[in-house]
């Protein structure tokens, strides 16, 4: 009969969780002790039904309230299409200019500025590749699609291994997060990247407040951060309507919402090479 180790299952937890605290390390947020609780939903990742929608049942209940809070359109059909109108302004460019932005999640995105020609991406087969992109237009698809509540609630859903570190701790501006661990998959049109995020859910209101990771950009490691804030109702769903990103410490692009409008999925080619 087989006789766990429990010594070398307390080694692998330890080691599991020690990840997520090194990578909270890079911000400037005291942690407390909280309250750590067991890793869950860490087995095999398991099939979905539908891999565009939220399965409830998937997700830890702990988290329910913040699905909640976004609203129904991740679990129901009609609202597959989010269209945004607003300004945005990197780094090369403090000047906020308007933006029109089309997304399908989870990994559609059009985004049309008096700059140039629309940037498309679509992460299966057609669009512009992320290293063919400014670096401007790569930080707003990687912040909208792959730093979004959306995508961290469809990715839970659809078996992707999610860690509760724990709750209540503190930020520099007295405000409290709730931490959540995942090591996340991501399809970027020619290759894949793998790596550990934390997600900070506002202790207070449930939404998504922040997301930090450490990734590869022009062959540079770099500790990312993308802020959600402002959120607002548009009619029964809620969105944030002031999104930063910031690279080692440096704000990269903002972008902030002025409109923005749900709609069902539409074949159109609006993601597609013409």
């Amino acid at each position: 009969m087989f006789k766990p180790n429990r010594r070398l299952f307390l080694a692998i937890a330890i080691g599991c969780l020690s990840i997520g605290t090194l990578l909270y390390a890079h911000g400037s947020i005291k942690r407390p002790k909280p309250r750590v609780i067991p890793a869950q939903n860490l087995g095999r990742p398991q099939p979905a039904t539908n891999k565009q929608h939220v399965r409830r049942a998937m997700i830890l209940q702990q988290l329910r309230a913040a699905l909640n809070q976004l609203g129904n359109r991740l679990e129901q059909t009609g609202k597959e299409r989010l269209s945004l109108v607003g300004t945005i302004s990197s780094s090369d460019d403090n000047t906020p200019r308007p933006v029109q932005i089309i997304v399908e999640f989870p990994d559609e995105l059009r985004m049309t500025t008096p700059r140039g020609p629309s940037v498309i991406f679509n992460a299966n087969t057609t669009g512009n590749r992320l290293d063919e992109l400014h670096r401007a237009d790569r930080s707003v698809i990687q912040s909208l699609l792959y730093d979004s509540a959306e995508r961290f609630f469809l990715s839970q859903s659809n078996g992707l291994p999610t860690r509760f570190i724990g709750s209540h701790f503190r930020n520099d501006d007295r405000s409290f997060d709730d931490l959540y661990q995942v090591i996340d998959r991501i399809n970027l049109a020619g290759g894949e990247q793998q790596g550990a995020k934390l997600y900070g859910f506002s202790s207070a209101t449930q939404l998504l407040h922040r997301v930090r990771y450490d990734t590869s950009i022009d062959g540079t490691l770099t500790h990312v951060e993308t802020r959600f804030a402002n959120w607002q109702k548009i009619g029964d769903q809620q969105l944030p309507t002031n999104i930063t990103r910031s690279e080692n410490g440096r704000i990269v692009v903002t972008l902030i919402i002025t409109s923005a409008g749900f709609g069902p999925h539409m074949d159109d080619g609006a993601f597609g090479v013409s």
